[in-house]
């Protein structure tokens, strides 16, 4: 499967070691908040585990005895990103879950997988592929997590979640 990212691509394809970009500070409203006390779960899907390490990051330097579930799914081992890092970080704190599902074995993380894995009345982080974060923000929705405690960030033209008609 080719990738779709136009960014990606380009940088893959035409920018080399020591070329100069013009890049700008990140914008939106997906960020940890560093200040909440509450349990921390991080659900991603393919390349929406990126904004997901910087928070686990984040967590295992600030307040590495805030519990944490990871629930990451891919399409297999090979293409899981950060698998390694995330295992070193989650080893530095106190009270983490990680689980990691693969597509290719025919595994995903699903509503049960959720009411299993999910922190009670924690800040839920949701970020991956459209389809993949409607499902998982539907299911968080129908588990009883409130919507002021659910977050979200996806890559791509911003497009309704259309979570009503899900």
């Amino acid at each position: 499967m080719t990738p779709d990212g136009k960014v990606s691509v380009y940088l893959h394809q035409n920018v080399q070691i020591g070329d100069k970009i013009e890049v700008s500070a990140p914008a939106g409203d997906f960020y940890l908040n560093v200040e909440s006390t509450r349990p921390v779960t991080l659900i991603s899907a393919g390349v929406g585990i990126t904004p997901m390490m910087s928070m686990l990051d984040t967590i295992a330097k600030v307040s590495p005895t805030r519990p944490v579930a990871f629930l990451h799914g891919a399409r297999n081992k090979s293409l899981h990103a950060f698998d390694e890092n995330i295992r070193k970080l989650m080893s530095t704190m106190e009270d983490t879950t990680y689980v990691a599902l693969y597509s290719d074995e025919k595994n995903s993380i699903s509503k049960e997988i959720l009411a299993e894995n999910v922190l009670a009345n924690s800040d839920v982080y949701v970020c991956g592929p459209v389809p993949f974060m409607k499902a998982m923000i539907q299911n968080l929705y129908e588990l009883g997590f409130a919507e002021d405690h659910v977050h979200f960030e996806f890559f791509g033209p911003a497009v309704s979640l259309d979570l009503v008609n899900a």
